[in-house]
């Protein structure tokens, strides 16, 4: 029996590998079709197969003319798993400044997929107000105790995303911060 699981989770991973080459060939010439919803669903399907060899096309359309195809592909390309993601998904954020709900939602699940919370952490000083923030969601995401840093971030809606994240998400080790952000503010000094 133990055999037939073996042979079972090899065909499984080479039907795998198979989906992945077959996705390459037919998808990738897509993500540069006239058509916006035919790139669009080239890329989603494409980060959906995990195809490593799609992240120069996807991260092109991180900067597509269509709002809905830049959203897939940030959500298709954290899926890569491929850290020089990073900048491009921040620079996403930055370009969007919190402008369009779900392409900022998008860059940041893409970040979030990429599963680097400890290499995000090099934008935590970004002067966009509207990466850290991002970066907060990120951080929040993964329950990382680096989110407490920006407890201390110049913009005041930073500040609360990142409280707002300790609190409702218990990061423990995040808590004293905290703590020490409302014993501040009672008494004035924050």
């Amino acid at each position: 029996e133990q055999k037939h699981h073996q042979a079972y989770r090899r065909q499984r991973q080479m039907s795998r590998r198979d989906r992945a080459a077959s996705a390459a060939t037919h998808l990738l010439p897509l993500l540069a079709d006239p058509e916006e919803e035919v790139r669009a669903q080239a890329a989603r399907a494409l980060g959906e197969s995990h195809t490593a060899s799609a992240y120069k096309g996807l991260e092109k359309l991180l900067a597509d003319e269509s709002l809905r195809v830049q959203s897939l592909a940030a959500i298709s390309i954290g899926k890569l798993k491929n850290p020089d993601a990073i900048e491009p998904l921040v620079a996403l954020l930055e370009r969007n400044n919190n402008q369009d709900p779900w392409l900022r939602h998008s860059a940041i699940m893409g970040l979030y997929r990429l599963d680097a919370p400890e290499a995000v952490l090099k934008y935590a000083k970004h002067p966009s107000a509207a990466v850290r923030q991002g970066l907060v969601v990120v951080l929040r995401r993964h329950q990382h105790p680096a989110i407490a840093q920006f407890l201390l971030d110049k913009d005041p809606v930073v500040v609360a995303e990142a409280g707002i994240g300790i609190y409702d998400h218990r990061i423990d080790a995040a808590m004293p911060a905290l703590a020490a952000l409302a014993e501040n503010l009672g008494e004035g000094k924050a």
